[in-house]
């Protein structure tokens, strides 16, 4: 299997045709609304963006993404590869082998999830994905349709992420979550030096994954699906642990090591459109592990991962046109909410939300773009929208706002409250 997607990796970097590749570079300025939480986050980046897929014969194809944005000499930058494979077709079967999104959860991208497949987490309120890498059958029959994944190669979440770089912890934009820089320690902030404990890496990119769905359907445009997975969170976990220490200064002293945890994932889901318009409903839990690192040496201080299964509902009508389509959504948490601080852990995103979705083409040149997300429980509010212009066939102009109201100190967005953006972009497409 690991031959098989080395493979499938190198060919698809090497058989797309450079004149054929669509690539993008694009610059945005940030206009803060208000103080970013991390300090020194930059106002700008500049961004590269390749995107090309191509048929060979009737039964190859293959398919290549990828994504940079540089923030700066001091920040650096961050990259994403969220689907690049190689994809064969005889009959009813199609195999995949590489890494691609997994569409067996139709709600994950506009509730932000990351669950079934990783975000790619330049900002936490875009719904790109990054896919699974792996092999992924399906076959497809005139109602029934079948899928198989197996792997033994993991690529974790890497964004939004941060560094550690002589004890400090730094990120490369303001949707990092970074960890506190300073403890109180007998009535006294005293600073913390962080050190990473890097394991091999193999011990992190060789882990197993195996799941399937089956999807039956009742009419051409109605059916249901079952689904399970097994398979490594898409973020890696942390274990921690520190000592206080007056030697050379007062500090307190946290080593932090990294770690593949296994989850479950289970859902069902159910489909019917009628003339424009497709109703959903699903349900979805989200299972981990309680992983332990043996090789993990603890001191006096101890931070260990907070594990909680989450438990999801979901619900969505959508209308679809080629010039408009819009959308509502609900999701129900059925997983009690995060209290306090959950220190290199995880937080449910949402208990009990709406949302509404909109995509208009006025014409050839303009177009806009609306997202909106309630918590009725949490009263975690996120707008998001932007107005397109297309200068030229090669040039496009951006306009946007995101903006968050997290008044709940235990949500999860309320580390993010202070990055509403207002922004301008520039796209070149070659």
């Amino acid at each position: 299997m690991l031959y098989c997607l080395v493979i499938s990796f190198v060919a698809v970097l090497f058989l797309i045709p450079r004149s054929h590749a669509e690539t993008g570079f694009s610059y945005q300025e940030l206009g803060r609304l208000n103080t970013p939480a991390m300090s020194g986050a930059s106002p700008r980046w500049f961004g590269v963006d390749f995107e090309k897929g191509k048929d060979y014969k009737s039964e190859y194809s293959s398919y290549l993404k990828f994504h940079m944005r540089y923030f700066g000499e001091e920040r650096g930058a961050i990259y994403s590869a969220p689907e690049a494979y190689l994809r064969t077709e005889r009959g009813h079967t199609q195999m995949y082998y590489g890494r691609h999104i997994l569409d067996w959860n139709p709600h994950e991208k506009f509730w932000l999830l990351g669950d079934l497949n990783a975000q790619r987490g330049f900002n936490l309120l875009e719904e790109d994905m990054e896919g699974l890498a792996g092999i992924h059958l399906i076959n497809q029959q005139e109602l029934l349709k079948i899928d198989i994944f197996a792997s033994y190669v993991y690529i974790p979440q890497l964004n939004p992420g941060y560094k550690i770089k002589n004890g400090d912890v730094t990120a490369p934009n303001e949707w990092s979550k970074l960890p506190p820089e300073q403890v109180f320690y007998n009535g006294a902030k005293v600073p913390i030096y962080y050190e990473l404990d890097m394991p091999e890496m193999k011990t992190i990119i060789f882990q197993p994954s195996i799941g399937g769905r089956v999807k039956m359907n009742w009419s051409e445009r109605g059916g249901v699906s079952v689904y399970g997975l097994y398979k490594p969170e898409n973020q890696v976990r942390l274990n921690a642990t520190g000592h206080y220490e007056q030697d050379v200064e007062e500090q307190a002293r946290v080593r932090a090591k990294p770690f593949a945890n296994h989850h479950w994932i289970y859902g069902a889901e159910t489909e019917q459109a009628v003339g424009d318009f497709v109703a959903q409903v699903g349900g979805m839990a989200v299972v981990p592990e309680r992983g332990v690192d043996p090789t993990f040496k603890f001191e006096p201080l101890k931070i260990e991962p907070v594990y909680e299964d989450y438990y999801y509902g979901f619900g969505s009508l959508t209308y679809n046109q080629p010039e408009f389509s819009f959308g509502l959504h609900q999701v129900k948490s059925f997983s009690p909410p995060a209290q306090g601080q959950n220190l290199f852990g995880k937080k449910i995103r949402w208990q009990n939300a709406s949302g509404v979705s909109g995509n208009y083409h006025l014409n050839d040149y303009w177009s806009f773009d609306v997202s909106y997300r309630y918590d009725w429980q949490l009263q975690d509010r996120l707008w998001v929208q932007s107005v397109n212009y297309r200068v030229t066939k090669q040039a496009t102009v951006t306009a946007g706002l995101e903006m968050l109201d997290s008044p709940n100190a235990d949500s999860f967005w309320s580390s993010y409250r202070s990055n509403d953006t207002s922004y301008a972009r520039l796209n070149y497409i070659f």
